[in-house]
């Protein structure tokens, strides 16, 4: 900095002034004397004192270089050396030299060029002090720079991270701010990067489950709030599958698996099972539903097990159960008879030859009779009074034996009735026809059409009825087998296989007591447990080959026609006591298949006696004896037990029994002569069964007829 020159300075003075002034002046000064110059005006010489380093003491300073003398004219000045400069006196520090210099009169002379000094002229000696560059603040840098002066340059504060706010306090310098993220949205990630800056991201809200509905609140943040799935269909299962694309309505399962119920969905109501309907408005049938097997309509229980009664039922009214005897006759086990007469035997030809025979059991006589009006080619059946015949011109024929006559009844079946040796039974108002070794069985219920049957088992001539079941018992065409074919079904209920060969000539085939008695052509008896199914032979072989039988219903008695090798030898076969008895022979030898029919002739008019309860009888635990209903009548009553008829009924005699059988409940119907075990407790079920004990059959009667 310029300015005016200080004229006349001192030399002594500007020395000492220089060495106060300068602190550290290094240089030496520059001395200058007059020129000899006449136009010099107040030459001044000036001289540079070296200005060395101040003492640590406070002692002057080395000696400076030596300065320059200039002598100045008015016409020119001249340069030369100059002696050693006076030592900066400052103490403590080091002066610069100071200059002499004979021409400065004011500061203008004094300036050095250089913009960092204050240019003074002091005693006709220039200073040169520095500026001050210090501006107080501590956000500048201070600097002086010799061409452009002093600069307070601000201090750089950006610390390259976008993630501070960079400012500076004048007091307290540079300071570095973290910057705010928070833009008070709970709805984005707020974050820093320091390259990058504050950025404010949306956060995810998609939980990757398709069962929410995903959303952001600003205020409340993000939110999963599960979807409605509920269609208001009770006939819909609602649900959401996370991963397999949302919301279901999948039908619900109406099928409960019963086929006696109809499934069915009301949208409101919900799954519904009603009962299907099973009554088919039919009196004779059960109806009912099984889960599995769907509605079924079986036929009710038609037999009541009484055989003096004829069972019916009417779609309407139901079951009925009429009387099988007129009110002049009694019911034996079936079969009736006019009180007091005489049982019979009657035999004929099967196989289309005269000749009509009636054998008088009481007296063990025959007599010839009237033949029938058309040869006989079937069994003789009876309803317990009459007999009948199927004829070969097709016509069931009728012989009344109080009046020893003949009469034509209906017709037959069919042209198969002209083939001979048939089966041809009677049972409770309906007849029965087979042809030997067809596949069909032909039946017509009081006079009424003839109904066709095919049955799987072909039946031969040899058979029976039973009463007391309702089955008909028929031997198998050309062996020993045996089925039954229940009247009430019109079917066969089973079969008793036996491939024992039987030749067609041999129609012996009678059941009774629960066996059915059977001979092959000219061999013993066999028995055939009905229950088991075992076949035993008896060893009872009569004297005839190829004969026929029918059966005494009440004791069991087996008559027997002859055919070879006599023809006449007529015996019975009791199987009560497993005896051949040789009887009266035909008047007449039967020389072409014999048929024979047993016609109970009743017993003597029998009071009732009076009732009992079967379960009246000795307790079990004591293992009483087994009574049969005869010998209980004769316990309750007394008397003897052959003086006895016994019946499950109140108005008729049966012949049957209400029983108690060792290990099963209820009551069981028997034959009034049947025993089984001679004590009662013994061991296991059904191993004996008594007509008057108190055990399982309770408050059941028995009536005793004597």
């Amino acid at each position: 900095m310029r300015r005016p020159a200080v004229r006349f300075v001192h030399r002594a003075w500007l020395g000492a002034a220089l060495g106060a002034f300068c602190t550290a002046c290094a240089s030496g000064g520059v001395a200058t004397t007059p020129s000899t110059d006449s136009n010099t005006i107040d030459p001044v010489a000036t001289g540079s004192a070296g200005g060395g380093q101040g003492g640590g003491s406070g002692q002057g300073g080395d000696t400076g270089a030596g300065g320059s003398a200039t002598t100045t004219s008015s016409s020119s000045s001249t340069t030369s050396a100059g002696g050693a400069g006076q030592g900066g006196q400052a103490p403590g520090g080091s002066g610069q030299g100071g200059s002499v210099n004979t021409g400065c009169v004011d500061n203008t002379g004094c300036d050095d060029n250089d913009s960092c000094t204050i240019d003074t002229c002091l005693g006709g000696v220039c200073q040169h002090q520095g500026l001050p560059t210090d501006d107080g603040s501590a956000c500048t840098v201070d600097g002086c720079d010799p061409k452009s002066g002093v600069s307070h340059k601000p201090i750089p504060t950006d610390d390259g991270d976008a993630c501070t706010v960079d400012s500076c306090d004048p007091v307290k310098g540079v300071t570095h701010t973290a910057a705010p993220t928070d833009d008070g949205n709970a709805c984005t990630a707020d974050s820093c990067d320091p390259k990058g800056g504050v950025s404010h991201a949306l956060v995810p809200v998609d939980d990757a489950n398709a069962c929410t509905v995903d959303s952001c609140d600003p205020v409340k943040g993000v939110s999963h709030t599960a979807v409605s799935t509920d269609d208001g269909n009770a006939c819909t299962a609602d649900s959401c599958d996370p991963k397999g694309g949302g919301v279901s309505h999948t039908l619900v399962p109406t099928d409960d698996g019963n086929v006696c119920t109809i499934d069915a969905c009301d949208p409101k109501a919900g799954v519904t099972h009603a009962p299907v309907a099973v009554d088919d408005g039919n009196a004779c049938t059960t109806d009912s539903c099984d889960p599995k097997g769907g509605v079924s309509h079986v036929a009710v229980a038609v037999n009541d097990g009484d055989p003096c009664t004829v069972d019916t039922c009417d779609p309407k009214i139901g079951v009925s159960h009429a009387p099988l005897c007129a009110a002049n006759q009694v019911c034996n086990a079936g079969v009736c008879s006019v009180v007091g007469g005489a049982s019979k035997v009657y035999l004929t030809s099967s196989n289309g030859t005269a000749g009509f025979y009636g054998y008088d059991v009481a007296k063990n006589t025959w007599a010839t009779l009237a033949s029938p009006p058309s040869v006989t080619y079937s069994q003789l059946t009876t309803d317990g009074t009459n007999v009948y015949e199927m004829g070969s011109d097709n016509s069931i024929y009728k012989y009344a034996p109080a009046a020893a006559t003949w009469t034509k009844l209906q017709a037959g079946p069919g042209a198969e009735t002209g083939n001979p040796i048939a089966f041809f039974k009677y049972a409770n108002g309906t007849f029965f026809y087979a042809n030997d070794g067809g596949t069909t069985i032909n039946w017509s219920q009081n006079g009424g059409a003839w109904t066709t049957v095919n049955v799987a088992t072909s039946p031969s001539s040899a058979g029976s009825y039973d009463a007391a079941s309702g089955n008909l018992y028929i031997r198998a065409y050309g062996n020993l087998g045996v089925f039954a074919f229940s009247t009430a079904s019109k079917s066969i209920t089973k079969t008793w296989p036996n491939a024992t060969s039987c030749g067609e000539n041999s129609r012996s085939g009678s059941f009774y007591g629960g066996f059915f008695y059977e001979r092959e052509w000219s061999q013993p008896f066999v028995k055939v447990d009905m229950a088991t199914g075992v076949s035993t032979s008896t060893g009872v072989k009569p004297s005839e080959g190829h004969t026929a039988t029918d059966v005494n219903p009440a004791n069991g008695d087996l008559y027997i026609g002859p055919y070879e090798p006599t023809g006449l030898t007529f015996q019975v076969f009791k199987t009560a006591s497993n005896t051949l008895q040789t009887l009266a022979p035909l008047p007449v030898a039967v020389t072409n298949h014999s048929t024979v029919v047993f016609v109970s002739g009743g017993a003597a008019q029998k009071a009732l006696a009076g009732q009992y309860n079967v379960n009246d009888g000795p307790l079990w635990g004591t293992n009483p004896p087994t009574y049969t209903c005869l010998e209980a009548c004769a316990k309750v009553f007394g008397g003897n037990a052959a003086s006895y008829a016994c019946s499950t009924q109140p108005n008729v005699i049966d012949n049957k029994a209400n029983t108690s059988i060792w290990g099963v409940s209820n009551c069981q119907i028997a034959a009034e002569s049947f025993k089984l075990n001679a004590s009662y407790d013994c061991g296991s079920a059904n191993c004996s069964q008594s007509a008057y004990v108190s055990d399982n059959c309770t408050g059941v009667p028995n009536y005793c007829w004597k």
